[in-house]
C-alpha cells in the first residue's frame, strides 16, 4: 500500500509539473503576441503548407528577443534551444527553464540528446542554427549541423524561417552575465517581417559527414532566400499600407524598458552575492 501511494504521489507531482510548464508556455505565447502587437508592425507570410505536424523551425537571429517574438507568431507550442546565458538572467532565466526550453551549453552532445528527446515526445523545435546573434540582418554566421542531423535521424521536416528587420532600429548594449561579456540587441519598433519557407526533408545517415555538411549549407541558403523574400514583403507592405510606428509611444516604452533593465540589474547583483530571487 505504501509503495502504491508513493507511485500515485509521484504521478500527481509529475502531472502538476506538466500543467505548470504548459501554463507558463501559454502565458509566454500570450505575452509575446501582445508585445509584438504593441511594439512591432508584424508581417507574416507562410509557405510551410503542412498544418498540425511536427516541424523543426530554423531561423536567422538578428535580435536577441527573436525567440519571444516568434513564440507569438508560431501556431503551435515549440521547445526553443536558447543560449545558456539567458538562463542566468534573474527572473527571466527561471521562467524560461520552468517553461521547458532547452539550455544550449558547451556540452553539445547533451543539448542534442535533449532536443532529440523533445522531438520523440511529439514536440516541435525552434533552432537558431548560427548559435549566436547574426552578424547583421542579412549576413549570417556559419550554421551548426544539429538541426540537419535531427531531421535526418527523426524524419521530421525542417521549415526555414527568414526574419527581416530594419537594422537602424536595432539597439545594442554590452552586458555581463556570469562574468561573460555579451552583446544584447533589441529591435525597438518597426516592421518585423517573417517568411516561412517550404519544408525541407533531409535523408541519409548522420555518419556521412560530407552529406551532413552539404545539407547544412543548403539549409543556410534556404534561410537566406527567405530573408530576402521577407525584405521584399516588408517593402511591399510599407508601400501599400503606409503604416508608421508611433515614435513618441515607442520612446515612452523605451524609457519603461530602461527602468526594467535597471531592476533586472539589481536582481542580478543580488543573485551574485548569494541572495536568490528566482531560479
Amino acid at each position: 500500500m505504501l509503495s502504491y501511494c508513493i507511485c500515485y504521489d509521484t504521478s500527481m507531482i509529475s502531472r502538476i509539473g506538466q500543467l505548470f510548464r504548459s501554463a507558463l508556455q501559454t502565458t509566454g505565447n500570450m505575452l509575446s503576441k501582445l508585445y509584438a502587437k504593441v511594439l512591432l508592425l508584424t508581417v507574416v507570410r507562410r509557405n510551410d503548407g503542412i498544418e498540425h505536424t511536427q516541424k523543426i523551425y530554423v531561423a536567422n537571429h538578428p535580435n536577441t528577443l527573436d525567440p519571444f517574438y516568434l513564440l507569438g507568431i508560431l501556431r503551435e507550442r515549440v521547445v526553443i534551444l536558447i543560449i545558456k546565458h539567458v538562463f542566468h538572467i534573474p527572473v527571466l532565466g527561471g521562467l524560461v527553464r520552468r517553461a521547458g526550453h532547452i539550455e544550449v551549453t558547451d556540452v553539445g552532445s547533451d543539448v542534442y540528446k535533449k532536443a532529440k528527446e523533445a522531438l520523440l515526445q511529439g514536440k516541435s523545435l525552434l533552432i537558431f542554427a548560427e548559435g549566436e546573434i547574426s552578424y547583421s540582418p542579412c549576413k549570417l554566421r556559419k550554421f551548426r549541423t544539429g538541426a540537419v542531423r535531427l531531421s535526418m535521424e527523426t524524419g521530421i521536416p525542417i521549415v526555414p524561417i527568414g526574419i527581416h528587420v530594419d537594422a537602424s532600429k536595432i539597439w545594442k548594449k554590452k552586458t555581463v552575465i556570469k562574468h561573460k561579456s555579451l552583446i544584447f540587441t533589441w529591435y525597438r519598433y518597426g516592421w518585423y517581417t517573417v517568411v516561412f519557407g517550404t519544408p525541407l526533408l533531409f535523408q541519409g545517415t548522420t555518419t556521412n559527414h560530407a552529406r551532413v555538411l552539404e545539407y547544412t549549407v543548403a539549409l543556410r541558403k534556404h534561410v537566406i532566400s527567405s530573408i530576402y523574400t521577407a525584405k521584399q514583403v516588408s517593402a511591399e507592405d510599407q508601400r501599400v499600407n503606409k503604416r508608421t510606428a508611433k515614435h513618441g509611444f515607442h520612446l515612452a516604452l523605451r524609457g519603461v524598458y530602461k527602468f526594467v533593465c535597471f531592476v533586472v540589474f539589481i536582481l542580478f547583483k543580488l543573485n551574485e552575492v548569494g541572495i536568490k530571487i528566482l531560479g
